[in-house]
């Protein structure tokens, strides 16, 4: 998910986290994946929602 930069800081991004795992949890979930750039805003709210790091992954770009 992205939050547009005017609406950053407003508890989007973090709301709409929480709304997604409640309909998953109503349709049977136990179970959630959420992916982020480490040091983002992002990785914040994440870890503020309960979730831990469980593994990295380096990714590479290629030369333009």
């Amino acid at each position: 998910m992205a939050t547009l930069p005017w609406a950053r800081r407003r508890g989007v991004q973090a709301a709409l986290m929480w709304r997604r795992l409640a309909h998953a949890a109503t349709r049977g979930a136990d179970l959630a994946v959420v992916h982020s750039r480490p040091g983002t805003d992002s990785e914040r709210n994440i870890q503020r929602a309960g979730f831990g790091l469980a593994y990295t992954k380096l990714v590479v770009d290629a030369p333009a």
